[in-house]
């Protein structure tokens, strides 16, 4: 659930599935833009297989399938979606180091160079107490302005700063305190996936 001020509930469900040896892989997401009757359902499936992708999006009452072929020098960098959105529990966190890969994206249905780098330990204060966490930074594609993460021993973001935004990670509590209907919207949440394109 993301709630920003002055703007609609944006609710996204993701799965994502990827075989031992990273050579194919599936994903789905779906969202509700708003809610009630005048909430917009989207969705996007798609599958990474040998040298191809695949892809279907779906915005309201149209339907966009999606293919790309992997080129060569690309399918050795590739990092499926299921890895990339826990790329930085993945990794050593305790070194400084850069990591390059290709991301499939599916809105300009082509491949983005991602950059992952871990800086080093840094003291940060979140929700009033001073905690020793490890900076990053996630750049998405080469002209992206990269986004600051601070993470916890686990590689679990605690906090990410972008151009736009800060978001920093809440106990279940604190969320319900300034959300009452959290556990409402969650139920809708899991709903997503069974709506019928």
């Amino acid at each position: 659930m993301r709630q920003e001020p002055n703007k609609k509930v944006l609710l996204s469900r993701r799965q994502s599935f990827v075989d031992p040896k990273l050579q194919a892989g599936f994903w789905s997401i779906y969202s509700q833009l708003g809610s009630g009757p005048d909430s917009v359902l989207s969705s996007e499936e798609g599958l990474l297989r040998g040298d191809k992708v695949v892809c279907s999006i779906s915005n309201g009452n149209s339907v966009e399938a999606r293919k790309k072929d992997i080129p060569r020098e690309v399918r050795e960098i590739l990092l499926p979606k299921a890895i990339g959105l826990l790329f930085p529990r993945l990794v050593d966190i305790n070194k400084q180091m850069g990591y390059t890969f290709a991301e499939y994206s599916s809105g300009k249905n082509t491949f983005n160079m991602r950059s992952f780098t871990v800086l080093g330990p840094e003291w940060i204060d979140i929700r009033g107490k001073r905690i020793l966490a490890v900076k990053a930074t996630d750049q998405p594609y080469l002209e992206a302005q990269p986004a600051e993460l601070w993470l916890g021993k686990n590689g679990r973001v605690l906090r990410c700063k972008s151009a736009n935004n800060i978001i920093e990670s809440s106990t279940q509590q604190q969320v319900l305190r300034y959300f009452p209907k959290a556990n409402l919207y969650v139920g809708e949440i899991s709903k997503l996936g069974k709506h019928k394109k």
